[in-house]
């Protein structure tokens, strides 16, 4: 199959961009690691892996947009790309759920994302509760909605922040490249960290940490969700939007209310926001019970090298381009 990658090819800066970026460079990357594909610009078939504002499409070519949304309240930003895309592609049924009164008669299909299997490896974890600190870890954008606030809020309800036998890191990556915006602080048993890690130094912190926290309000996808999953750490989330087509029955579930807040564009964001004091609740029952939560986590990891990779997104993508297209990306 010919393609032309139009979306991101390297990663280039943080902050919010990164997902989208490191999305995108995944899966170009493992696209030209594949011999049943050809990238080629000049190719028939385009793949736009890009926010809908950012879509612009190319004269004489079949464009497909691969793109995603975190709220349930669609701007119509999305609807105007639809019209001048041929067809789309989404990683989630959530996303798809959401896009499908917006399509303009496009058709849509799903293709899951992954990870790198050879990074996020299955690490085994235990606790000893008379030698160390149970290690919590926050991390994503620096941005409410991947719900860093209710955090924040849990650690002090739950009388964490005053506990020495526990320890948060909020791991952010900051967009700016100056010593000043990259720092690690630390202040008792809470640590705030938005240096820009080499992928070794990131996937150490999440090997360190016995859980992640990350109540997200809304996710097209949820890569770190995927990458703690797949490398055998317990995760703490809500049960909406994409990740728990992924994560399943084997994560902790906080409970959430859905509120409509601004986002970061100035359109509504409309997505679950975890109740603080059931986010405290379940880090105590995965603390407590730590055993469980490690062979939960051990098995989700399993169905994560499975069927969640970066090949195996390949091989949706291909099936569903073809779909879509047909002969024309031969």
């Amino acid at each position: 199959m010919r393609l032309c990658w139009a979306g991101y090819r390297e990663v280039s800066r943080g902050g919010n961009a990164l997902g989208y970026m490191g999305a995108s460079t995944a899966l170009f990357q493992a696209l030209k690691a594949d011999d049943r594909v050809t990238l080629d610009d000049d190719a028939p078939v385009a793949i736009h892996f890009c926010t809908p504002g950012q879509f612009d499409s190319i004269r004489g070519k079949r464009n497909v947009l691969f793109t995603m949304i975190e709220s349930t309240d669609v701007p119509v930003v999305y609807s105007e790309a639809f019209l001048r895309s041929d067809a789309v592609l989404c990683p989630s049924l959530f996303c798809h759920r959401v896009f499908a009164p917006h399509l303009r008669g496009r058709q849509c299909r799903v293709v899951p994302l992954g990870f790198s299997a050879d990074v996020w490896r299955y690490v085994p974890r235990s606790f000893d509760p008379e030698h160390e600190q149970f290690r919590f870890l926050w991390c994503g954008a620096p941005n409410s909605r991947k719900g860093w606030e209710p955090v924040a809020k849990a650690w002090e309800l739950g009388g964490y922040a005053d506990n020495d036998l526990f320890s948060l890191t909020m791991k952010t990556t900051s967009d700016f490249d100056d010593p000043e915006h990259q720092i690690v602080k630390r202040t008792g048993n809470l640590t705030f960290d938005s240096r820009r890690l080499p992928i070794d130094e990131l996937r150490s912190l999440f090997e360190d940490a016995h859980c992640l926290i990350a109540p997200s309000q809304g996710e097209g996808f949820g890569l770190i969700m995927l990458e703690a999953m797949a490398s055998g750490l317990p995760v703490i989330t809500v049960r909406h939007s994409a990740p728990p087509e992924f994560l399943r029955g084997d994560a902790y579930y906080a409970k959430h209310e859905i509120h409509s807040t601004p986002a970061i564009d100035g359109t509504s964001m409309v997505g679950a926001w975890a109740i603080p004091w059931d986010v405290a609740r379940n880090m105590a029952r995965v603390a407590k019970r730590y055993p469980v939560a490690v062979r939960r986590a051990l098995r989700a990891s399993k169905r994560a090298h499975q069927e969640w990779t970066w090949e195996k997104s390949v091989d949706r993508l291909l099936v569903e381009v073809e779909a879509l297209v047909g002969s024309e990306a031969a």
